[in-house]
């Protein structure tokens, strides 16, 4: 009777051991999970884990696809991150990282119609629209001309107020003479003799803005063979002085400086021929670039613009590319871009801009590839497909720019035909029509052979008109337009 008792007991004993020792292991495992499953305390950009990915559902109203919301998948991975080369002896140490998001394409072929600059306009659809009268056509004639010689070769010109004094002055690059010239507006349209600044890289074009915070604007040179841009400082007086030089990849065919980054300073963006991809520099307080962050961006890229595409106050940039498509990196506001491309077009655009030009408050683009006429991609908004018009000018385009060419608040385009020495103003009628007015040009102190490079349109004497502005290689002419 007594060994049956002492058993039950001894097993009860043995069942408490083992249910406290579970209970133990259970509570410890649950700790540990806890502890492993918290949130990380890092920040910033660069610290994003490699394997991170996120779905993001984005709209699209660029000269759009005509799709409904849009949704993408980014993977973030890479960022590289490389140190500018200054023009001290020291060299940063190199960090690398890389956000690489994922390509998605949404590609549309818009609607087709030809437009001829007189105003007939031919669609798909055979119909027609009567052909303007050309007794209402505006007639522009050469009023005066001024002439400013260049000591060097010009390649590239920048046409504004340098020194604050409401007159817009000229930069040209001279790649020959390795060096920057000034012509500093002196008012009345009379320029100052030239300033000259030397360069280490050889200027092919340029850019000119304030990339350091401190109100005065700043030229960025770009060395297209040696892969090299150089910081030029403006100083309160007028003048520059030299600064960083940054290194960067092979070819680059485009350079734009604009702010897409959360950091409120400008950025320096480049693509490039062979790269297939679009580097963000970062610029710090001091105006300095050290690190710049690369995007995938698709096939060859030729040109770059930053506008928000999107309607949602962040700058997107929009990149033409080699293969007649255009896509735009859609910011999403946090430092990191969703590429998508949106449609076809019908040529390879080698010249584009970007621009409102039927003031309906939205982006269209621009684009030639040298031929006889150009494109107009017309924005109609989210959830409508784009209109493409092409507009023959019988004369091939080396060059165009945009802008209000007679006061009506509506942009005009001009074309530059080197190979006859004529500029044409494509005076915009605001309603898809362009009225076609050539100017043939006379370079005053050069030979018949020589090219027209480039021109555009500024006030420069600020009487409310604009006066053209044309550059050869040695030679700045200055003509003041009358419109009739």
């Amino acid at each position: 009777m007594r060994k049956r008792i002492v058993i039950p007991i001894a097993v009860a004993v043995v069942v408490i051991i083992v249910v406290t020792v579970t209970l133990s292991v259970v509570l410890t495992r649950k700790k540990d999970n806890s502890e492993n499953t918290s949130p990380s305390t890092t920040s910033g950009m660069l610290s994003t884990p490699e394997s991170t990915a996120t779905t993001t559902t984005k709209r699209i109203s660029a000269a759009t696809v005509g799709a409904t919301t849009t949704t993408t998948t980014t993977t973030l991975a890479r960022i590289t991150t490389t140190p500018a080369r200054t023009t001290t002896t020291t060299t940063p140490a190199q960090t690398t990282t890389t956000t690489t998001p994922a390509q998605t394409t949404t590609t549309t072929t818009p609607a087709r119609t030809t437009t001829t600059s007189s105003g007939a306009v031919a669609t798909d659809a055979a119909t027609t629209t009567t052909m303007m009268n050309p007794s209402d056509m505006l007639q522009t004639s050469i009023a005066t001309t001024t002439s400013i010689s260049i000591t060097e070769i010009g390649t590239a010109s920048v046409v504004t107020d340098i020194d604050g004094n409401s007159f817009d002055d000229i930069i040209v690059s001279n790649v020959i003479g390795r060096s920057i010239t000034v012509f500093m507006n002196m008012g009345d349209g009379v320029f100052s003799n030239e300033t000259v600044y030397s360069t280490t890289v050889t200027p092919g074009s340029l850019i000119v803005d304030d990339i350091n915070n401190d109100r005065y604007l700043d030229i960025i040179a770009v060395d297209s063979f040696k892969n090299e841009i150089e910081l030029h400082f403006g100083e309160a007086n007028g003048s520059f002085a030299s600064g960083q030089i940054i290194s960067i990849r092979s070819s680059p065919n485009d350079i734009i400086v604009a702010t897409v980054l959360n950091s409120n300073n400008k950025e320096m963006i480049v693509i490039y021929d062979n790269h297939n991809v679009t580097d963000i520099y970062y610029n710090s307080d001091m105006g300095t670039f050290s690190n710049y962050t690369t995007f995938l961006t698709g096939d060859e890229t030729l040109r770059i613009q930053a506008v928000d595409m999107t309607n949602d106050t962040k700058v997107d940039l929009v990149i033409a590319h080699t293969t007649s498509t255009i896509g735009v990196l859609v910011n999403n506001g946090d430092d990191t871009f969703i590429y998508q491309t949106l449609f076809n077009t019908s040529i390879v655009p080698r010249l584009f801009q970007v621009a409102d030009m039927n003031n309906d408050g939205l982006p269209d683009m621009i684009y030639t590839d040298y031929s006889n006429g150009y494109y107009i991609l017309y924005n109609r908004g989210y959830g409508s497909p784009p209109q493409e018009l092409w507009y023959n000018v019988n004369a091939k385009i080396n060059s165009f720019n945009i802008t209000d060419m007679n006061n009506d608040n509506i942009l005009d385009i001009i074309l530059v035909h080197s190979d006859n020495r004529t500029v044409g103003i494509e005076y915009n009628q605001g309603n898809g029509r362009f009225v076609y007015q050539p100017i043939q040009l006379e370079l005053l102190s050069l030979n018949e052979s020589t090219p027209i490079a480039h021109a555009t349109a500024f006030d420069i004497d600020n009487d409310l008109n604009k006066e053209l502005i044309v550059m050869s290689d040695k030679e700045i002419i200055v003509y003041s337009l009358k419109c009739q």
